[in-house]
C-alpha cells in the first residue's frame, strides 16, 4: 500500500486508501488523556535556525527536512501515549509525504497546527487501526480509515477542529455523511452513526 499520496479532498483520501493495519494503542482515560492533550498544546521549539529577514533562500530538501523534523518533535512530546508501531507508522508516512523524490508542483508541506490536532485526536480516540495519511493542497493533514467498503476520512484543521467524511453502501445506494466540529465531540458522533469499527 502506498501511503504518500497528495490529495485535495476527503473523497480522494478515501478512494486512495487500500488497506489499514491493526495496531494496539493504549486507551487514554481521565487525567491521563487530559495530560496528553495539554502537553501537546505546549509550544515546541523550531528546528529551523534561518532568519527569514536575511533573505536566505532555503532549498526544497532543507524545507522538507525541517518540516518533517518539526512534526516528529511534536509527536515526541506525546510519544509515551502512542505504541511503538503507531510511532513508526506515523514517522514513515511523514517521510513519504515530505519526500523530495515524490514532490510535485501541487504538493504541500504539512501544517504543524493541523498535525497537532491529529495528535490530540489520537489522545481522545486511541484508535486501534492506523490511518493512511495524506496532505491537502493547503497543508492540512488528512487521515483515512476503512473497513471493507465503509470509509472514514478526516481533515484536521487548527484549534482542534476537523471535517469528517463518512461513506458506505446501502440498499438505497451510497450513504454519505459529513460532519464538522471539535474533535472532542467526534468520537460520540462516530459511535452514534455506526462507523467505530473502521477505527477499532
Amino acid at each position: 500500500m502506498r501511503l504518500n499520496f497528495q490529495v485535495s479532498s476527503l473523497e480522494n483520501v478515501s478512494s486512495k486508501l487500500t488497506g489499514s493495519s491493526q495496531l494496539g494503542l493504549p486507551q487514554l482515560e481521565g487525567s491521563t488523556a487530559n495530560t496528553a492533550i495539554n502537553t501537546i498544546h505546549r509550544e515546541t521549539r523550531s528546528v529551523t535556525g534561518s532568519d527569514a529577514s536575511s533573505g536566505e533562500v532555503i532549498s526544497l530538501p532543507e524545507r522538507l527536512f525541517d518540516n518533517a523534523a518539526e512534526l516528529k518533535i511534536d509527536m515526541s512530546v506525546v510519544a509515551m501515549h502512542l505504541s511503538a508501531r503507531w510511532r513508526d507508522a506515523i514517522r514513515s508516512q511523514i517521510d513519504r509525504l515530505l519526500s523530495c523524490d515524490d514532490w510535485d508542483d501541487d504538493s504541500a508541506q504539512i501544517e504543524r497546527a493541523s498535525f497537532k490536532t491529529f495528535l490530540r485526536f489520537l489522545a481522545f480516540m486511541a484508535p486501534k487501526k492506523i490511518a493512511g495519511l495524506g496532505v491537502s493542497a493547503k497543508g492540512t493533514l488528512l487521515a483515512a480509515w476503512h473497513l471493507d467498503r465503509k470509509k472514514v476520512s478526516i481533515e484536521f484543521g487548527v484549534d482542534d477542529k476537523a471535517n469528517t467524511f463518512f461513506s458506505r453502501p446501502t440498499d438505497r445506494g451510497q450513504e454519505v455523511v459529513v460532519w464538522s466540529g471539535h474533535i472532542g465531540e467526534l468520537g460520540d458522533f462516530i459511535q452514534r452513526i455506526g462507523y467505530m469499527d473502521c477505527l477499532r
